[in-house]
């Protein structure tokens, strides 16, 4: 069980630890705030309880969705990742900290939500890096955005992929389809049977074109949104529904301007 001047080491960069205390402790969690200490990761303890900045609060302002937190508050256990170093009762300034929280509510622009400790590790190496290490810490952002690039175009190209060979195949390819296995009886069934109308439908069409397979898809569209009014289909079960009619749309050459043009707009749910 974590109790009140609890204090936390953590390694912060190769060869430096940072540390962090639990300034309040209630029955759910206890809060604990990072503090600009930072040295050798064989200081002693007790010239690290006797350092100014020891009991110091560090802003972490590279943490996202806010401009600047201290910490979070976490479950009542020795946090992961942290090795227990001792407990040093907090100084005056800290418990005046410590009173700008109650029960997670927040009192200030630095409010410190629920997290896991692994978290605020990240936040408080992060914020190292940004002080210390910031062409890095440029670089390492710069290759994630390249890799979130590269993650992007090949999903694209797996779905271009994709279409062509449904084109390819066209809706025959999908008329022996098990449609929404994940759905309740009372959803499925109705469901299935839309699909596999409409799957028939764009099999049977003479001389099918886009344009007109869309058609037919926008009148399984309103369908479904018919039974939407009966079986109140939630979100996971709606984008299911979407994708499957775009599926099918695929395997006819209907794109994604079309479908959104045509099909998508009878949607109700």
């Amino acid at each position: 069980m974590i109790e009140v001047g609890a204090t936390y080491a953590f390694r912060i960069a190769p060869g430096e630890s940072a540390i962090c205390r639990a300034l309040r402790v209630h029955d759910t969690g206890a809060c604990l705030v990072v503090m600009a200490w930072r040295g050798p990761s064989k200081t002693p303890f007790a010239r690290m309880a006797r350092s100014v900045r020891f009991h110091r609060p560090q802003l972490l302002s590279e943490h996202p969705g806010q401009s600047e937190i201290l910490g979070y508050w976490v479950e009542l256990r020795d946090p992961e990742g942290m090795r227990l170093f001792g407990v040093v009762p907090p100084t005056a300034a800290e418990r005046r900290i410590a009173r700008r929280y109650e029960e997670c509510t927040p009192r200030n622009r630095q409010f410190l939500g629920w997290g896991p400790p692994s978290l605020l590790i990240v936040d408080a190496r992060v914020q190292w890096q940004r002080e210390h290490q910031p062409e890095k810490l440029a670089a390492a952002f710069a290759r994630s955005q390249r890799a979130i690039a590269r993650r992007a175009e090949d999903a694209e190209a797996a779905q271009a992929r994709r279409r062509t060979r449904q084109r390819t195949r066209g809706p025959q390819a999908l008329a022996k389809r098990r449609w929404f296995a994940s759905f309740a009886p009372d959803k499925r069934d109705p469901c299935r049977t839309v699909l596999a109308a409409a799957v028939a439908e764009l099999i049977a069409m003479a001389d099918r074109t886009p344009a007109r397979a869309a058609l037919a898809l926008a009148r399984a569209m309103r369908k479904l949104s018919k039974l939407d009014d009966r079986r109140s289909f939630d979100t996971v079960d709606a984008e299911e529904l979407v994708e499957a009619l775009a599926e099918v749309g695929d395997s006819c050459g209907v794109d994604e301007a079309l479908f959104d043009r045509v099909v998508d707009r009878e949607r109700s749910f």
